[in-house]
């Protein structure tokens, strides 16, 4: 339980986390980052070689930033151009989560720039996501690059966004999206929706 505790993301643009963490379906309860900078999360920033694992960010939870916030990972990215991956997997996220661009329930954004093949997986989305300027906002992530895969995921959260940025997964061209999940009428129809790869139920259904 973080309450009444400041909370600094881990990871930076200039020193970002790389490395494995496996948090054994642990929960951070009432954690609050309120910053005027970008990359917030439980990770502020994530690089190369680098797997997040089971860990969850709790109800009484709030993100807030600019810019790649998220509630398990503000940012993907890699500094050195050098090709790797990254693992987002089974992690949820209970909180609220707000930035001006790129807010997404787990994942803020993945950098274009960043030579890093990012799979996230099992991955849930139970909170509000709120894009407050022109970014857009996603209920797993507000912004992947191409060769992204996004397997078993599912929200019953809501998402809102400026205009008409509101996906489930924000993408550019290609990516893969499969046996995922949302609640009917949470989100409006989108990029990933549109092709198929995500199935809307009805709670009736559910």
């Amino acid at each position: 339980d973080m309450k009444d505790r400041k909370w600094t993301p881990i990871g930076t643009k200039d020193n970002q986390f790389v490395g494995l963490c496996f948090g054994g379906g642990h929960t951070i309860s009432n954690l609050k980052c309120d910053t005027s900078s970008s990359r917030a999360g439980i990770f502020g920033s994530i690089g190369i070689k680098t797997e997040i694992h089971d860990i969850n960010l709790g109800k009484g939870s709030s993100i807030k930033g600019i810019n790649a916030v998220g509630g398990i990972v503000g940012c993907v990215e890699n500094q050195s151009g050098i090709e790797g991956t990254a693992i987002i997997s089974g992690c949820m996220n209970y909180g609220t989560i707000t930035a001006e661009y790129n807010a997404g329930g787990i994942l803020g954004a993945q950098y274009f720039d960043s030579e890093i093949r990012l799979t996230i997986n099992n991955c849930c989305n139970h909170g509000t996501v709120t894009g407050t300027q022109q970014g857009e906002s996603g209920t797993i992530s507000g912004y992947v690059k191409d060769g992204t895969i996004v397997t078993g995921c599912w929200n019953d959260g809501t998402v809102t966004g400026f205009d008409k940025g509101k996906s489930f997964v924000r993408y550019t061209n290609n990516i893969s999206v499969h046996n995922c999940y949302q609640y009917e009428g949470l989100v409006e129809v989108n990029q990933a929706l549109a092709q198929n790869n995500v199935e809307t139920y009805s709670n009736k259904e559910l």
